[in-house]
């Protein structure tokens, strides 16, 4: 296994750093430098909370331990499902109870039987890459998509029901693209590589990059 891990992640690093040595990369990370250096200089982030911002809800002993607790949002979960209009079929409620209990175990159960020292550790390199490589693919498949329809779905509300569902589900890895872009610049935070500043324009800047391509999407589901 760690010899697949190894290998997938060599591949994806090297075509993570061709892309970075690209031209049309290396421009566009140039601009948001300078974007980035502008924001950290400017007034506008003091429009951004502060780390003390609603600091009293760290005392709510309810928020802290019960309010995200797996059980609860399962509950939670499973009363939005039973709210539905039309009953979710037998294959959709089979695949949500394999998904309830797995999570389950997996945020409950294994957390308090397995030490954190045998979890598995992912470099900082190897995330940033996965990610990029995601967001990469993701953009691709958005652009398939609008061209397989001949327009952008937000402003043509009509052709968002001829997207195909084979090219709409690769646009969503972008969710999970910039959430591991996102830890990437968390650990460097951490590591005190990067400033507070650095790190809320670049999760503003990932969070306006999501918000775009689904919009220009039209909210079109993969299934």
């Amino acid at each position: 296994m760690s010899l697949i891990y190894s290998t997938l992640t060599s591949i994806i690093n090297k075509i993570s750093d061709e892309f970075h040595k690209s031209f049309l990369f290396t421009t566009i990370f140039s601009i948001l430098g300078f974007l980035e250096n502008q924001w950290v200089n400017s007034f506008f982030k003091r429009l951004y909370p502060s780390e003390n911002f609603l600091s009293f809800l760290n005392k709510n002993i309810i928020l802290k331990k019960y309010i995200f607790h797996p059980l609860i949002v399962l509950f939670i979960f499973a009363l939005f499902l039973l709210l539905s209009i039309n009953p979710p079929s037998t294959s959709l409620v089979i695949t949500l109870l394999l998904g309830f209990i797995a999570f389950f175990i997996g945020s409950t159960i294994l957390p308090k039987r397995i030490p954190l020292k045998n979890i598995v550790q992912f470099s900082r390199r190897d995330i940033y890459s996965i990610g990029f490589c995601l967001t990469l693919v993701s953009i691709v498949f958005f652009f398939i998509s609008v061209a397989s329809v001949g327009g952008i779905p937000l402003i043509k509300p009509s052709i968002r029901y001829l997207l195909k569902p084979a090219f709409t589900m690769p646009v969503f890895l972008i969710i999970p693209g910039t959430c591991l872009i996102a830890s990437a610049y968390l650990k460097d935070f951490e590591d005190n590589i990067i400033t507070r500043s650095q790190v809320r324009f670049r999760f503003l800047f990932l969070l306006a990059i999501d918000c775009a391509f689904l919009l220009l999407l039209g909210y079109r589901t993969p299934l």
